[in-house]
């Protein structure tokens, strides 16, 4: 009943992960994912009757009742003392685990890959690290390639591009190096500024194309030249503000942004990093 994606644990070391570990503390956080699921498609008074079988991080599969997915959890979805100044966690209990569904959305590939091409020759922009010690890593024929159009991607093909300085990319390579557990602090700070440059790159294109209201509604930004083309260039317009807004990739990147920064002072002290299972 769980969906597919990737899990984002950000790792700091505190009592509650030390004494599960991480398959023990991923283990709960897909227990929680199971028991989202039953309340979100399950009357209540249905729920003691629902059996799931399970299959969780570091366990055989087994069946599980609604009712002993509850006190498995009950203790865990307290969190820990540390829970409250946790800056990891935004203060939340268990706060320290972000998600990101997949499919990948379409217009996510989109302006990732253009943001990443845009930097590939530059010396030392985080398209160029990132490229020299990942991206160019990942094999042609990987998932990412070709389980699409979903489950991992939208898009039936990805993008191709070769930079004036002959570095051939895809945007199947770059989703791949996306979704890597970081365990080094090297890579803590790249990824962090990674995310932050792609998000302020979309923002930009966000912002010279419209604006969103605060109750909601898409203010367009359309220059005419001409009164025929209004038509065609608003509807242009307003599909791509729609799709920037709108855009549930984007909005869980944005999160896993937040706890990608919130861990780098964690694992320059040797005692964090940000563990991914997708």
């Amino acid at each position: 009943m769980a969906a597919m994606g990737a899990d984002y644990i950000g790792f700091r070391g505190c009592d509650l992960q030390r004494s599960l570990g991480v398959d023990g503390f991923l283990g709960k956080l897909k227990l929680r994912a199971y028991k989202g699921a039953i309340e979100a498609q399950v009357p209540e008074e249905q729920r003691a009757t629902v059996q799931v079988q399970v299959q969780v991080t570091g366990r055989a599969p087994q069946t599980l009742s609604y009712g002993g997915i509850c006190q498995e959890l009950d203790t865990f979805a307290r969190g820990s003392a540390e829970c409250p100044s946790c800056p990891v966690g935004g203060g939340a209990p268990v706060g320290c685990y972000r998600y990101v569904g997949y499919p990948v959305d379409a217009i996510t590939e989109e302006v990732a890959f253009s943001f990443f091409c845009g930097g590939l020759d530059t010396p030392d922009s985080i398209a160029d690290q990132l490229y020299r010690d990942i991206v160019s890593q990942v094999p042609l024929g990987s998932g990412w390639h070709t389980q699409r159009p979903g489950p991992l991607a939208e898009l039936p093909t990805p993008f191709v591009y070769t930079s004036p300085g002959g570095r051939r990319v895809d945007s199947a390579q770059l989703l791949a190096a996306m979704f890597i557990t970081l365990e080094h602090p090297a890579l803590v700070v790249a990824y962090a500024r990674f995310f932050h440059e792609l998000l302020a790159f979309v923002a930009v294109e966000r912002d010279a194309i419209a604006t969103l209201e605060p109750d909601g509604q898409i203010r367009l930004k359309v220059e005419i030249a001409r009164p025929e083309d209004a038509g065609p260039a608003t509807m242009r317009a307003l599909e791509r503000a729609k799709a920037l807004y709108g855009s549930r990739t984007l909005r869980e990147l944005g999160d896993v942004a937040d706890l990608i920064n919130q861990t780098i002072p964690y694992a320059l002290q040797g005692a964090g990093y940000v563990h991914v299972d997708g």
